[in-house]
């Protein structure tokens, strides 16, 4: 046995195994590990995405900015990385210095 603490995948590797499933109104990702002491533990992630019209209309707003950003010589992987900093804290210099405001204050 074990004594350092850690958890065993249920195949007898290190890491975790994940099953995932979609049912036609819900896709989800089971992760399972085993315990040392012998008992499998599973956690459950289901998709949290808002599939409202208010929800898909967020995206699609973000999808047309993001490409914006593109056409203007930012690669997609940054411009993603920017739009999801103005969300979260309000800011992005990057972006200020492109001239696309980023305060509406």
């Amino acid at each position: 046995a074990r004594h350092d603490g850690s958890t065993v995948s249920p195949h007898g590797y290190r890491g975790l195994t994940a099953s995932a499933f979609s049912l036609p109104w819900r896709s989800a990702v089971e992760l399972y590990r085993n315990c040392i002491c012998g008992s499998t533990l599973m956690e459950f992630f289901s998709n949290r995405r808002d599939t409202s019209e208010r929800g898909q209309l967020r995206r699609a707003i973000f999808e047309k900015t993001l490409a914006s950003i593109v056409e203007n010589g930012i690669s997609k992987e940054e411009a993603r990385n920017e739009l999801i900093a103005v969300l979260r804290s309000g800011e992005s210099h990057l972006l200020e210095k492109m001239g696309i405001r980023v305060k509406f204050s």
